[in-house]
Parts: structure tokens; C-alpha cells; sequence
């Protein structure tokens, strides 16, 4: 900047970050998963715009250091949003895990309800066919029989609900930091239905921060 009054030189400082300021904001809103690209070229356009729009006003201009804060935050931006979708999905997972348990709760309850009906009716029919003359006998043999395997198809899909239940019911909740990137006052709580819960703090770490996750407790 050559400008050499100091309320000129102001005013000339207010607008050049004021115009610059603006395009940044605009472009900050556009973010998505996707578009880092094509707001990084934005924002390079956006300063060099600036700067020769600064030209009339005795080269007033936007510094490189200030430019360069920018692009960090634009860095940071896209990480936290690429964190917030992974966060979203994992939800989604965790949400559909909640009802798929729900599920096989209701089927769990509903298989003993029928294991406890036929056990009643086997016993009955045990009772009858000892009271079963011989003409009878065959008759209550075979309802018995179908009785018995009713019964064993209520138990195994009483057994395969359980299993589903407690599958389901299985999680990790973890508690992590990243002090390079978010610096020593920022902690992420989560919950994840993998097997191997490090598996989701290292994705986390591959979600474009520039330093891996720690981890205070899981």
C-alpha cells in the first residue's frame, strides 16, 4: 500500500477486506463433501480478484499471510464437514442396529409365547393319547408328533432372534482428541457397532486431518 493519510488509508484497508472478507464468506457456504476443489480455486480467484481490484487505491491488497489463513480454514472446514457426514452415517448404522434389535426382540418374545403355547399342547396331548384307546391312538400319535416339531421350529427361531438381540446390542463408545487439528480443548464422543472399534478412529484419522486421533477412553 503506498497510501500515506492515515483516514484514506483506512478506508482503503476497510474495503479491500470488506470485498475479500464477502467472497470468502460465499464461498465458505457452498462447502461439501465433494467440492474442496472446486472452492479452493474460488478462493485463489477471489484473491487475486481482490488484489487487482486494489490496484486504483494505490495497491492496497490482500497479504499472502492472510491469504494463507484462509486456506486453512477452508482445510479445516472441509475436515469438520467430512467428520460431520461419517458421524451422520455411522448414526444412520447405529439407528437401523436400534431397530433391527428392536426386531428381534419383538420376534424373540413372540417365539416364546409360542414355545409356552405348545409346551401346553404337547402336555395335553401326552395326557390324551395315555388315555387314547388303541383306535384312537394313531390319531394322537401324529398330532403329537406335529405338536414336537412345531416346537422345535419355535425354539430355533426363538434361539436365532436371541442371537440377532445380542449381536445387535454389541458397541464401543470411545472418546478421542486430535490437539493438531482442533486444537487441546476439542473432544470427539462416539458410538461404533464394529467389531474393531480402532477401525473407526483410524478412519476418523484418514478423514483429511493432518494428525491422527488419540485416544482417552473406549
Amino acid at each position: 500500500m503506498n497510501i500515506v493519510e492515515k483516514n484514506r488509508k483506512q478506508i482503503a484497508i476497510e474495503f479491500i477486506l470488506d470485498s475479500f472478507n464477502g467472497k470468502v464468506d460465499i464461498i465458505m457456504s457452498k462447502l461439501r463433501h465433494d467440492n474442496y476443489g472446486k472452492l479452493l480455486q474460488s478462493l485463489k480467484d477471489a484473491y487475486r480478484l481482490v488484489n487487482y481490484n486494489g490496484r486504483p487505491f494505490r495497491d492496497t491488497r490482500i497479504t499472502q499471510k492472510y491469504f494463507d489463513v484462509m486456506l486453512e480454514q477452508l482445510k479445516l472446514a472441509v475436515t469438520v464437514h467430512e467428520l460431520k457426514v461419517r458421524d451422520r452415517e455411522e448414526q444412520r448404522a447405529i439407528r437401523e442396529a436400534m431397530r433391527e434389535e428392536e426386531r428381534a426382540r419383538r420376534e424373540y418374545n413372540k417365539a416364546r409365547k409360542e414355545e409356552r403355547m405348545l409346551a401346553k399342547a404337547m402336555k395335553d396331548a401326552e395326557i390324551k393319547l395315555k388315555q387314547a384307546s388303541d383306535e384312537q391312538r394313531e390319531k394322537f400319535e401324529q398330532k403329537l408328533a406335529a405338536i414336537k416339531q412345531q416346537l422345535s421350529e419355535a425354539e430355533e427361531r426363538g434361539q436365532r432372534a436371541m442371537s440377532t438381540a445380542q449381536q445387535t446390542k454389541q458397541g464401543h463408545v470411545y472418546i478421542i482428541s486430535n490437539i493438531g487439528s482442533f486444537g487441546d480443548e476439542v473432544l470427539k464422543i462416539g458410538l461404533t457397532r464394529r467389531l474393531e472399534p480402532m477401525d473407526r478412529v483410524k478412519e476418523l484419522g484418514d478423514a483429511s486431518v493432518p494428525f491422527q486421533f488419540d485416544v482417552y477412553m473406549l
